[in-house]
């Protein structure tokens, strides 16, 4: 598993069938709440990443307002996660 299959949320974890191992539907359910859960929590601290680091750019040399557009715009699409 890479950031980058969390990211695009493709990551496919190990079938049963080749572990050798049966799994019930509470362990697959499970399984794949955590999973989704940790796909969540990676994109919302690359999200808080990125916006940490637009934010570094205000009231400097680099403050524009495309930056603070983008700002507004990434703050906006954390929230939704």
């Amino acid at each position: 598993m890479s950031f980058n299959d969390l990211e695009r949320g493709t990551y496919a974890p190990v079938s049963p069938a080749l572990t050798g191992s049966a799994q019930s539907d509470e362990e697959r359910l499970y399984k794949r709440t955590v999973q989704e859960l940790s796909r969540k929590v990676f994109q919302i601290n690359a999200s808080v990443a990125n916006v940490r680091q637009l934010v570094g750019q205000l009231n400097t040399t680099r403050d524009t307002a495309r930056l603070r557009q983008d700002v507004q715009a990434k703050m906006e699409a954390a929230r939704e996660l």
